[in-house]
């Protein structure tokens, strides 16, 4: 009777949802850089777990991007990946004139699970403003731990989901 009892708790408590068991835990950013230009067409994140790959995309991107960081990027050395540590990058995409512009609001994401949720600042310029008319690709990369990611939410100021991708 007690095992019957034990076996109808555990399945009202996984009722509850998933959420219920899991436990969020903060995981630290390091700022590696912010961009206007990114060269990225479409809004996203990407994830580079591969020092390889993150070397061939800033050499590809070095000659391209305007940094508002004065470190030298040119050398993805600055920000190694290896088999602890992987390079997010969040794109706005691109955009048809200035005043675009995403940057990180805490020095922290939190991983519930397997997702993860980040606060950003997401700048759009007023519809009435006057901005110049030129192709950007706002961007802002940083280092983190390496983690199995099932989906990344990225939320404004207010806590509002600008976009969840699944990884």
């Amino acid at each position: 009777m007690k095992r019957v009892i034990a076996i109808l708790a555990l399945s009202a408590l996984a009722s509850c949802g998933d959420d219920f068991a899991q436990t969020t835990i903060p995981v630290p950013l390091e700022m590696a850089f912010s961009s206007n230009q990114c060269q990225r067409a479409e809004q996203g994140v990407s994830i580079f777990s591969s020092q390889n790959v993150w070397e061939e995309w800033v050499l590809n991107q070095s000659t391209q991007l305007s940094m508002e960081d004065p470190r030298d990027i040119s050398s993805a050395e600055i920000y190694p990946v290896d088999s602890a540590s992987s390079i997010m990058l969040i794109s706005m995409g691109q955009r048809s004139s200035g005043g675009f512009s995403v940057g990180i609001l805490d020095s922290e994401a939190t991983l519930t699970g397997n997702n993860l949720t980040l606060r950003v600042a997401w700048h759009t310029p007023a519809e009435d403003s006057f901005q110049a008319q030129i192709m950007t690709s706002p961007c802002i990369a940083f280092r983190l731990e390496r983690l199995d990611l099932g989906k990344i939410a990225i939320l404004n100021d207010g806590g509002e989901v600008i976009f969840e991708q699944k990884i």
